[in-house]
């Protein structure tokens, strides 16, 4: 804690310890509340898109582990998807707390990594299909008619 008096104007100023985070507790719910309140449809919106993406990601890697058939590539684009659903969660965590700067920086950080698995996954797919996959766990690729 500290004081400041001002002899002058005889007032005394009390500086308490948890003045940021009743500051930063006292404005940031306030701007939050805004925030979702003006835009509880988009959020409505993108939570039931973030859920089918988290949900299909889950299930996709433990269907891949059930089989055994994940490999060291698929468990790195899993664990980098799903830090990139958190990076967004963050992000919008931020953005409604009114702090803007920051944001891009995490949607750039966001993209980056979806771009990087984009990229992986397209390069392992060509070479299913151009028959040079090293790895035997490797998804092959079929066509069938269906009847």
């Amino acid at each position: 804690m500290a004081l400041y008096i001002d002899l002058p104007s005889k007032r005394i100023e009390v500086f308490k310890e948890e003045i940021l985070i009743n500051q930063l507790r006292d404005e940031n719910e306030e701007k939050a509340k805004a925030f979702d309140d003006q835009y509880h449809e988009q959020f409505a919106a993108m939570s039931a898109e973030y859920t089918r993406l988290a949900a299909n990601l889950w299930a996709g890697v433990r269907s891949l582990e059930a089989e055994n058939a994940l490999d060291t590539g698929q468990a790195a684009a899993g664990s980098l998807l799903q830090y990139a659903l958190k990076t967004i969660e963050a992000l919008i965590d931020l953005l409604r707390r009114g702090y803007r700067n920051q944001v891009g920086m995490l949607a750039r950080n966001a993209l980056e990594i979806i771009a990087t698995v984009n990229q992986v996954s397209w390069k392992k797919l060509h070479q299913v299909k151009s028959n040079t996959a090293q790895n035997s766990r490797c998804a092959s690729l079929c066509t069938c008619e269906l009847h």
